[in-house]
């Protein structure tokens, strides 16, 4: 391929990239009487995300859906994926941080409904941290005993380190260093979690511009190790 070709080959590339861009919102707030943490991601026209209750701190998946500005519905799913709840923001496109965000949350089992109100407490735009300083964002993936968060409040999207946070106590209980030029953040889905060998294992992963990165726990050691 020519100068030419390349040149438009990746101007195409960055084109894409920054017409799929992805944004979150990190939110606090109550679901009946529970206190949540909520974590939106807004790609183009869709939004989906993942809730937990801080007493737990174990990612609740919420479905794709259409973002129209007025009113947001996602649907809550169980671990196979099974929708189970609905919840539904009547201003999600509001200030959320001067004024709350509110909506419902209703169970399909027994319809069931609950109010929610949350408000915003953190924003993660392209090449932007809204507080500054905000540290980490919160990812979907968790073991029984960790969640985790990616700090990206400094140099653009870049993912530099993993975050271990516990979920008994909601501290961070080791930083995994990636190392590696190329690893950009893929938003909340950044972390990846899987069972390999029977250990449990934290990663990035491989992709065009990242080399890919493997965490495994060590139980002997009570701590992640890197395998590459």
């Amino acid at each position: 391929m020519n100068t030419l070709g390349k040149c438009l080959l990746a101007a195409g590339l960055l084109g894409l990239s920054l017409g799929t861009q992805a944004y979150q919102s990190v939110y606090q707030g109550s679901l009946g009487k529970q206190a949540i943490t909520l974590v939106i991601e807004k790609t183009n026209d869709y939004k989906h995300g993942f809730y937990f209750y801080d007493r737990y701190r174990t990612p609740i998946r919420l479905k794709r859906s259409v973002n129209n500005g007025r009113q947001l519905s996602m649907d809550e799913l169980d671990s196979s994926g099974l929708p189970t709840a609905r919840l539904r923001f009547y201003n999600p496109d509001d200030n959320g941080a001067s004024k709350p965000m509110l909506g419902t949350w209703t169970a399909y089992a027994n319809a069931r409904q609950l109010p929610l109100e949350l408000r915003l407490v953190a924003d993660f735009g392209h090449q932007q941290v809204w507080p500054a300083g905000t540290p980490s964002l919160p990812q979907a993936a968790s073991t029984e005993r960790f969640y985790f968060q990616i700090p990206l409040a400094d140099d653009h999207d870049r993912v530099k380190t993993i975050e271990v946070m516990d979920k008994a106590s909601g501290k961070r209980v080791q930083t995994l260093d990636v190392g590696l030029p190329g690893c950009y953040s893929q938003g909340i889905d950044s972390v990846k979690v899987r069972l390999e060998g029977g250990s449990t294992q934290v990663l990035l992963e491989t992709n065009s511009y990242c080399l890919g990165k493997v965490f495994e726990w060590r139980e002997a050691k009570g701590q992640f190790e890197a395998l590459n």
